[in-house]
């Protein structure tokens, strides 16, 4: 955590240093500090409480207490900022190639330290954790998130900017440089597996040394068929109102995303491939063909059944299903790594092929089928 901060803050330091543009989270306090006589330290830690207020209107309720410890952060961040201001002070300047290599530098180093602060998410700076819950909250990418954040930030500056100095300080082209790529750099670092699996085993480490290692005993005694059941139902509901602004429910969009992938599919082979009954099935179908997503054909191989079609009205849905189902996993598996995800479902895939083994050897097929 500490190491993310430190090299977060030497990256403001090293793009003020440049003289080419701060980076946009350094470049408010770069502008306006000067003017108002205070440190650039000051400065940002005035930002970026302000940014902890933004977290409190947007959260409302779900603002928790603990979060109240991003100002303590925010404190040690800022005298970071003065303190790497004063190490990156004995390096030379005014020569071109010096400035762009301090740019550089300052992009580089602030991505990497966010990077480090995600990956260790125990605590963040207000901007990084106002970038997260807006991601989260409206289900956007974080590293697009930044950049459009960045840039406003930028924004700010260049009016504060001029309309005190009459001119541009601190704003050129390395704040737009750095607007751009330091969200791409840490989306970018997400896919070097050495480096996480790396910052991983060093944030285990801190942790187990700390003395905040999760007991796994306590995993291991856990009910799981109770977990599974309070997974199941938690998500039912939050998906059930996360589609519902779309009309649909959260069986709807499963029934219609088979009829997607399949074409025209028979009553039985929804049932079977659901894992639902046929009561469940024909409830979800009737409301589908009613609002114009389903249409009902007779089977040219069984004129006793009929072959349900998803129509184009259903087809133009799809994408938008899938976007909400994607940002609802990607929001309950926001606080475990890359690796730990894709170990987690290898191992789910695993214990429902088993339960199915299981079931099918207890002679329960009518209640039991393979997903």
């Amino acid at each position: 955590m500490l190491i993310g901060l430190f090299l977060s803050s030497l990256g403001v330091s090293f793009s003020i240093k440049a003289g080419l543009g701060a980076t946009p989270v350094g470049v408010c306090p770069a502008v306006f500090s000067p003017h108002f006589k205070i440190s650039t330290g000051t400065g940002m830690a005035i930002l970026l409480s302000l940014f902890f207020l933004a977290q409190i209107v947007i959260l409302k309720k779900e603002f928790k207490p603990s979060y109240f410890m991003q100002l303590v952060v925010t404190i040690i961040y800022a005298l970071f900022v003065d303190l790497t201001a004063n190490i990156v002070a004995i390096f030379p300047d005014g020569i071109f190639w010096t400035q762009i290599l301090y740019c550089g530098l300052g992009i580089v180093t602030l991505g990497l330290g966010v990077f480090t602060m995600l990956k260790a998410n125990f605590l963040m700076l207000p901007q990084d954790a106002l970038v997260k819950v807006i991601s989260m909250r409206y289900n956007k990418e974080y590293g697009k998130v930044k950049i459009v954040f960045d840039s406003l930030l930028t924004v700010i500056a260049v009016i504060g900017s001029w309309i005190l100095y009459q001119k541009f300080i601190q704003v050129g082209i390395g704040t737009i440089v750095a607007a751009i790529f330091v969200g791409k750099i840490i989306s970018g670092l997400k896919e070097f597996k050495r480096l996480n699996h790396f910052l991983h085993r060093a944030i285990k480490e801190s942790e187990r040394v700390s003395g905040q290692l999760v007991k796994y005993e306590r995993i291991l005694s856990m009910d799981l068929p109770k977990m599974i059941s309070l997974l199941h139902r938690k998500m039912n509901m939050d998906l059930n109102e996360r589609l519902m602004k779309i009309g649909l429910s959260y069986a709807q969009s499963r029934l219609l995303k088979l009829l997607y992938n399949n074409g025209g599919m028979t009553q039985a082979d929804l049932c079977k491939e659901l894992g639902m009954d046929k009561s469940t099935v024909a409830k979800a179908l009737i409301p589908l063909k009613k609002n114009g997503f389903v249409s009902k054909t007779v089977n040219p191989d069984d004129a006793r059944s009929f072959l349900v079609f998803p129509t184009q009205k259903a087809i133009e849905m799809i994408p938008k299903t899938l976007e909400i189902i994607s940002g609802w996993t990607k929001e309950v598996t926001s606080g475990i790594a890359e690796h730990e995800r894709e170990l987690f479902y290898k191992i789910l895939h695993k214990i429902t092929q088993q339960a199915v083994v299981i079931c099918k050897n207890n002679k329960c097929k009518k209640s039991c089928v393979c997903q």
